[in-house]
């Protein structure tokens, strides 16, 4: 049986600065026309001073409610000056799903049949972020499944 090795090629040994990651970034990173923006602070912890970094991203994009194109930025995101370069690499990642997730949620749309207005309605964003919580929390009980008559279908879709 043979052992597996992992081998780690170098092990970063260094902490990172606000313009470090953003020059890694801007030179090793790309999607789309979009941009990385990394923001460093100065905090004090304990009596001690250290830096707070965080990062987002920036783009030119449609707004969800005019449709003009406006800047658009995702919310940040905390990085640690300790981190290895694939985890800041890793991070800019998860900035740009959420990003992305986040612009498909607002543009998702569903046609809301109004029965009271003659067949009429309006096209709405369900899944968008900005729904109010007490409004989501307000529909939650309203579930929509469906009934599996099998007699091994799972219990929460058995209606006996």
């Amino acid at each position: 049986m043979e052992s597996l090795s992992i081998q780690q090629s170098s092990v970063e040994k260094h902490l990172w600065s606000g313009e470090q990651v953003q020059s890694m970034l801007d030179n090793e990173v790309k999607y789309k026309d979009w941009k990385f923006v990394v923001n460093q602070r100065d905090v004090q912890t304990g009596g001690m001073w250290d830096i707070d970094l965080r990062l987002r991203v920036e783009w030119i994009g449609s707004d969800a409610v005019s449709g003009k194109p406006e800047k658009q930025q995702s919310r940040w995101w905390p990085l640690s000056k300790h981190m290895v370069k694939t985890e800041i690499i890793q991070t800019a990642f998860l900035c740009i799903l959420k990003a992305e997730e986040h612009e498909i949620r607002e543009t998702f749309k569903y046609f809301k049949h109004d029965l009271a207005a003659d067949g009429g309605g309006w096209w709405a964003a369900p899944f968008n972020s900005h729904i109010h919580i007490d409004s989501l929390a307000s529909a939650s009980d309203e579930v929509d499944v469906r009934e599996d008559t099998r007699p091994e279908a799972p219990k929460n879709q058995r209606r006996e």
